[in-house]
């Protein structure tokens, strides 16, 4: 530093040198504790930043779901589950490295257990918005899945029947069911009764059963017969035995029409 001017002293810094280190100091370790605070994420964030991208990874959700939306369900499984048990919702347990991004069996909605549906469930149900839009779109798909050919239903039919169900089955309740499969099981008799009126009214059930008889070789007249002696309520009750799992009864649903046509 140079000589002062003659008749002018040199400055002095208002703060002495320890007083200045100490400062320093203080100021380095605060930095480096917020640089450590953003630097890496919780094994809880981790846990539910995978779980949201497991499920807009998921085929059903993929185009449903935002990233907020997603993430929000991710933070809610792990605040149910625990970031332990989160880290295998929807996984095989039995096979794969969930440790490891490339080795980890794929997420699928149908190897959720109970509770992991549950969570889910509740999760979905707080953190998306229109949400009855992706059951309708599930419930659907799942009929479109495994089609029949003695009982065609067309996309028009399924999105109907999917409407039905979800104005009156709620997300939680049919992901239980086994709603991504397509294979609900364990209705209870109002669930039965549900998804059967929603198949009576939403594909022209009466349509579908004459023209098998017609194709079997029946004449018109017994045809006709049939078409006078079968009931709507008959038509319904069919659905509703089939889906309560009552097969006699649905066996024996047109047994008094086909005596009368006989």
């Amino acid at each position: 530093m140079p000589d002062p001017e003659p008749g002018r002293t040199r400055s002095v810094p208002p703060v002495t040198g320890h007083r200045h280190r100490g400062r320093l100091a203080t100021g380095l370790v605060a930095a480096a504790l917020a640089i450590a605070a953003c630097g890496g994420e919780s094994d809880e964030t981790s846990v539910a930043r995978a779980l949201a991208s497991d499920l807009r990874s998921e085929q059903a959700f993929a185009a449903d779901i935002s990233v907020e939306e997603a993430r929000c369900v991710g933070d809610e499984v792990v605040a149910a589950l625990g970031a332990d048990a989160a880290r295998s919702v929807g996984r095989d347990a039995a096979g794969g490295d969930e440790d490891d991004p490339a080795e980890a069996d794929p997420f699928e909605l149908t190897m959720l257990d109970d509770d992991e549906i549950d969570a889910i469930g509740t999760a979905m149900e707080q953190c998306v918005t229109g949400l009855d839009a992706i059951v309708v779109d599930l419930v659907a798909e799942g009929i479109l899945e495994t089609p029949d050919d003695d009982f065609p239903v067309d996309e028009d039919e399924a999105t109907c029947v999917g409407t039905a169900v979800a104005s009156e089955i709620g997300f939680t309740r049919l992901l239980t069911l086994g709603l991504a499969g397509g294979d609900l099981d364990g209705l209870s008799d109002d669930e039965a009764a549900t998804m059967g009126a929603a198949f009576s009214g939403c594909v022209d059930v009466r349509a579908i059963l004459l023209d098998q008889v017609a194709s079997s070789g029946a004449e018109p007249d017994v045809i006709a017969c049939l078409d006078d002696q079968i009931s709507d309520e008959a038509i319904e009750m069919l659905f509703v035995d089939t889906f309560a799992g009552d097969t006699a009864s649905a066996e024996g649903a047109f047994a008094d029409a086909i005596d009368a046509c006989a």
